[in-house]
């Protein structure tokens, strides 16, 4: 990414620290890659372009260069549009939100933490269901539901919960190892973790490259296959009880045949989420 001192200015919106670091090796695994296509950022005023990349041996995704961490925290701090697109008002769980709480149904009601909170609707799901509830999430609009704090690290030494929740998480930080290795710190014996990202082995992402849905930087950085998913997991210390795929919202619209095709997809589980659950090694 080449940018002028306008453009970087703008990029920066007053953030004063190293913003941007070239992202050659996978940060999944380490091995080499090979850019794949060019991706434009989400602001709608400043749309600048980045390469998307893919690991030769695990085949994860991601963008490079890729922002720090605390640069990211800045902008999801004051809402920029260059990490949140236009509003997304949600009236039901999505497909993987849905299979979280059908799943955790059968467990007993106990220690709950969700990183990611967004508009709260499955943090309160699981409020209203008697467990205790914590949660994590940068932006404003969490900051209202009670036990929600702005960063993991702000979650006290010591806590630990039996069920962990990250849905659409993992593709918006710098290093998603890391994440996974807190959130094992922050696991009690026998926790089940459920995760959802996006599936960069899906045929829409191989269609589309570049031009998928689910490639939104500086919003979304990284885009996950099944193997590097697997990997991630293992090296953070959990155990991979399952990884399945399927679409982001349930598709009951059936109009026309493109989204009769879209629907049966959904069916088969060629959908462009990967839903993974796992627990803790040892």
């Amino acid at each position: 990414m080449k940018l002028s001192a306008l453009q970087l200015n703008e990029l920066l919106e007053g953030y004063d620290g190293e913003a941007l670091a070239a992202q050659v090796p996978c940060p999944v695994c380490g091995s080499e890659s090979s850019v794949v296509d060019t991706a434009f950022t989400i602001h709608p005023d400043r749309s600048l372009a980045v390469d998307l990349r893919r690991c030769n041996r695990c085949h994860h995704g991601w963008i490079d260069p890729l922002p720090a961490q605390a640069f990211l925290n800045h902008l999801y701090g004051r809402g920029s549009r260059s990490v949140i697109g236009a509003e997304w008002v949600k009236t039901q769980f999505t497909i993987p939100e849905a299979i979280a709480a059908s799943e955790a149904a059968t467990l007993p009601a106990t220690r709950y933490l969700e990183i990611g909170v967004g508009q709260g609707l499955l943090y309160r799901h699981f409020a209203d269901s008697g467990w205790s509830a914590a949660g994590v999430d940068p932006g404003d609009w969490a900051t209202s539901f009670p036990g929600v704090v702005r960063s993991i690290d702000d979650i006290d030494v010591g806590r630990r919960f039996d069920l962990i929740v990250a849905m659409d998480v993992l593709e918006h930080v710098r290093d998603p190892v890391a994440m996974v290795r807190r959130l094992r710190e922050l696991a009690a014996p026998g926790a089940r973790l459920f995760m959802a990202f996006p599936n960069r082995a899906s045929l829409r992402a191989r269609v589309g490259k570049g031009h998928w849905r689910m490639v939104r930087p500086l919003g979304h950085l990284h885009f996950f296959s099944p193997r590097s998913a697997r990997l991630m997991l293992k090296e953070a210390g959990w155990d991979v009880e399952r990884v399945r795929t399927t679409d982001l919202m349930h598709r009951n619209d059936v109009h026309d045949v493109r989204s009769a095709l879209l629907y049966l997809g959904q069916l088969l589980g060629f959908g462009d989420q990967l839903i993974v659950s796992a627990r803790p090694k040892g």
